[in-house]
């Protein structure tokens, strides 16, 4: 199948908006903002809520609650993806303002600490904090990219922790190997305009902090899959992670509502931008949380 004039066009955008760093070059930056405080986030004025927001801090975690108190009983914690290193941006929000207005479900974005400024064991007691205050009758997990690894990794780790998962997953493009050393990347390195792997290394080293790389906390292919159930996984077959992202859903294929959703010619995360092809995606993902128009 033919990909839209809009998924090339972004795709070339793409490509003229990540020029590759080396190694040194992405090092230094992440040291520089060590030197410095976090700062703090504010939503664009130019990004559109619908729904009724709240924001408060959580142990210095800044987390945001949309369309609180909905009648739906379904809360969805969305984690946003990039790399570990960047914040949630305009394409996260527009499409969680998208799904929050179909489902009429309750959303939580917490913004977890960056690389920059902390690593993945203060993410998961942050994260795992406020899941546990959470009351609503059913609970959706959801993430893109870092945060869909993260999302998986949080279950492995709340199901050992003795905690009640989460009743559904959605993950797109889910950063599962944290290594990114798959033989295949080469061959898809050449076609993704997105995800650099030297880079992403890099990223990995930096948010793993004192744990090994093959830890399931920030690689979930190596942890425990057999806890999962109901996970809705997108993958697109022109993005590095495409290898990784098949072989993890051969170890959860079977299990109870478990379906993984290729896009054919599509990009990494492809359901976050404006193409044609991310519709058919937003849809199942909103029949995945409930649909409720």
């Amino acid at each position: 199948m033919a990909r839209s004039l809009a998924a090339i066009l972004v795709g070339i955008y793409l490509k003229k908006n990540n020029p590759h760093k080396s190694d040194e070059e992405v090092i230094k930056a992440f040291e520089q903002a060590k030197a410095e405080p976090e700062p703090e986030y504010f939503i664009p004025d130019s990004v559109k809520i619908t729904k009724s927001i709240r924001e408060e801090k959580i142990n210095g975690m800044k987390t945001f609650y949309l369309n609180e108190g909905s009648a739906s009983g379904k809360t969805v914690i969305y984690l946003h993806g990039g790399a570990y290193r960047s914040n949630i941006d305009p394409s996260h929000w527009k499409l969680i303002n998208t799904l929050c207005e179909a489902t009429d479900a309750e959303f939580i974005v917490p913004l977890y600490p960056l690389l920059q400024y902390s690593d993945c064991l203060k993410s998961f007691d942050l994260i795992t904090e406020l899941y546990s205050g959470i009351k609503a009758k059913e609970i959706i997990i959801m993430g893109d990219s870092s945060g869909g690894g993260l999302a998986l990794g949080l279950e492995m780790y709340w199901a050992e922790k003795g905690l009640k998962l989460p009743d559904s997953t959605i993950v797109m493009s889910p950063w599962v190997d944290i290594r990114t050393c798959n033989p295949e990347i080469d061959k898809f390195q050449k076609k993704d305009p997105f995800l650099y792997a030297p880079t992403l290394r890099v990223c990995g080293r930096y948010w793993s902090g004192e744990l090994d790389m093959t830890d399931y906390r920030v690689s979930p292919t190596f942890g425990n899959t057999s806890v999962l159930r109901n996970v809705t996984m997108f993958v697109g077959t022109r993005e590095i992670f495409y290898a990784d992202i098949t072989e993890f859903f051969e170890k959860i294929r079977g299990q109870e509502g478990c379906t993984l959703n290729v896009g054919e010619g599509m990009n990494h995360v492809y359901p976050l931008f404006p193409i044609p092809e991310a519709k058919p995606a937003i849809d199942i993902m909103i029949k995945a949380i409930g649909d409720q128009r």
